[in-house]
C-alpha cells in the first residue's frame, strides 16, 4: 500500500472517531457546541483522507502512463 493510501485511510479513521464524539457530545451536552466543533472536525478529516487518495489515484495514473510509453 502506498503512503498516500495509508495517510487517506488514517485521516478517515480520524474523521470517524470525531463522528462518533459527535454523537456522544449532541447526546450528553444540550447546546452543541462540542457537536459542531467535532462535526467540522469529523468533515475535515473525511476531506482530507479524499484528497490524500486522489493524490494516490493520479500518482497511480501517471505511472499506468509511464508504463505505456515505455511499452511503445
Amino acid at each position: 500500500m502506498s503512503i498516500w493510501a495509508q495517510y487517506g485511510w488514517s485521516c478517515v479513521t480520524v474523521g470517524n472517531l470525531f463522528g462518533i464524539f459527535t454523537i456522544i457530545f449532541a447526546a450528553e451536552y444540550p447546546d452543541l457546541s462540542y457537536a459542531l466543533s467535532t462535526l467540522s472536525m469529523m468533515f475535515f478529516f473525511i476531506f482530507l483522507g479524499c484528497f490524500f487518495f486522489l493524490i494516490k489515484i493520479f500518482k497511480l495514473n501517471s505511472e499506468i502512463a509511464q508504463f505505456k510509453e515505455v511499452d511503445r
